[in-house]
């Protein structure tokens, strides 16, 4: 009875010292980051730019990521252009109107509406937007078409009336030539016949500086 009841023993024993230790593990596909932390969001930003997101411990694949943006009872989620450990970086598109927006960050599972207890927002400002250009190769004196929005000066100073600027490296020159539509959506520019060939930064400003195009003059 007794070697009986020593042997159950011994075998129970043998069986918790040889087989494996439980383990734990968390999905690697849902990780959970307590380090991730937003510290900066810009909080203005031109409509068709960049909006930036700073901080530590971010994901850096933008699948990952979205940034929403909403204003009386209607979102938008615009597009995650870069994603690194530090920063997210995201496109304000020319579809946004102007105003005060309410902004979502959403990294990898966590969610920032606030930093340091102060809301999320963002103002969209406006400025000439250029969407298209034709052509963009053209002769000194030739003619370039243009869509976009709001290539209008609603400030009706003078000084801002729509310009076009044309910039190399050790030069800028103005075209003073350009015709607007009431909208605003559409220009027509008459390139200055005196600019030498070569390759140029074509943009425009009115009361703010537009994007930026290249254009080559032949």
């Amino acid at each position: 009875m007794k070697t009986s009841i020593l042997k159950s023993v011994l075998f129970l024993f043998a069986i918790v010292l040889f087989s494996p230790a439980c383990e734990i593990t968390v999905d690697d596909d849902n990780p959970i980051s307590s380090s991730m932390d937003l510290n900066e969001m810009e909080t203005f930003g031109w409509v068709y730019s960049e909006i930036q997101f700073n901080g530590s411990g971010f994901d850096t694949n933008c699948s990952n990521v979205s940034v929403v943006l909403s204003s009386g009872g209607t979102s938008q989620e615009i597009e995650v252009q870069t994603c690194t450990e530090n920063s997210i970086v995201a496109w304000i598109p020319d579809t946004m109107e102007p105003g005060m927006y309410d902004v979502t960050l959403n990294v990898g599972g966590n969610s920032f509406t606030s930093i340091g207890g102060n809301d999320l927002q963002v103002e969209v400002k406006i400025r000439p937007v250029i969407l298209t250009m034709s052509p963009t190769a053209v002769a000194p004196g030739g003619t370039v078409n243009l869509t976009g929005k709001y290539i209008l000066n609603e400030t009706n100073t003078p000084q801002y009336d729509p310009q076009v600027w044309l910039m190399a490296t050790g030069y800028t020159n103005t075209v003073s030539d350009i015709t607007v539509n009431a909208e605003g959506t559409e220009a027509t520019v008459v390139i200055s016949d005196n600019i030498a060939p070569g390759e140029y930064t074509f943009k425009l400003s009115c009361v703010e500086w537009s994007n930026e195009l290249v254009i080559t003059i032949l």
